[in-house]
This record gives C-alpha cells, structure tokens and sequence, in this order.
C-alpha cells in the first residue's frame, strides 16, 4: 500500500507536462519522431502508471476466500 501515493503521484506527474521532461527522452525516440509525439508517449505512460498501477494495487487489497 506504501507504494499507491509514489505511483500515483509519478503517474500524473507524468501524465501532466507540458514539454519533454529530459533531453535524452527526444534523443532515444524512435527516428523520425517530434517532440508532440514524444510527449504523447510520456503522456500514455504516466496515465497507465497512474490507472493501472492503481488498479493492480486495489486488485491485490482485496482478500481472497479460500474454499474448504
């Protein structure tokens, strides 16, 4: 649960620039790409760091029953 407040926070942190965070992002992209689509892979990532980090950590909180 320590991690749910790290993830989410880094999620939209990411999730909410509005340029590219680090130089080497645009360096490391794929040839050919700008920075709109750079930043839109940021985007895309952060809002699944953020969604599905929450997701999976909401799925692990709840206690399973055991059959017997």
């Amino acid at each position: 649960m320590a991690a749910v407040p790290v993830d989410t926070f880094t999620g939209l942190a990411l999730d909410m620039n509005s340029r590219v965070p680090y130089p080497m992002y645009a360096m490391s992209g794929p040839v050919g790409s700008t920075n709109s689509t750079i930043l839109s892979d940021i985007h895309l990532g952060g809002a699944i760091m953020w969604i599905g980090g929450d997701a999976l950590m909401l799925l692990a909180c709840i206690p399973s029953r055991s059959r017997g």
